[in-house]
């Protein structure tokens, strides 16, 4: 985080780390901002209803391509 901070609050929401608010040092001033992270190498993972798709693509690709194997 840019902004060191203590007594934050902090949420996920679609896998995005969410800060907000604060107080700078054991005395400091009150932070009135609110802070995203997502990680430099992040990368989401499959939805649920991408991979049942995907699952009979593949399938049907590879029994079009064990029938053209087996005709010759």
């Amino acid at each position: 985080m840019p902004l060191a901070r203590n007594l934050l609050a902090a949420g996920v929401i679609d896998d995005k780390i969410y800060v907000i608010g604060g107080i700078q040092g054991a005395i400091g001033g009150v932070y009135a901002t609110n802070q995203q992270y997502t990680p430099i190498d992040y990368i989401p993972e499959f939805q649920p209803f991408i991979i049942l798709p995907l699952l009979l693509v593949a399938s049907f690709i590879a029994i079009i391509c064990k029938n053209e194997l087996t005709k010759n």
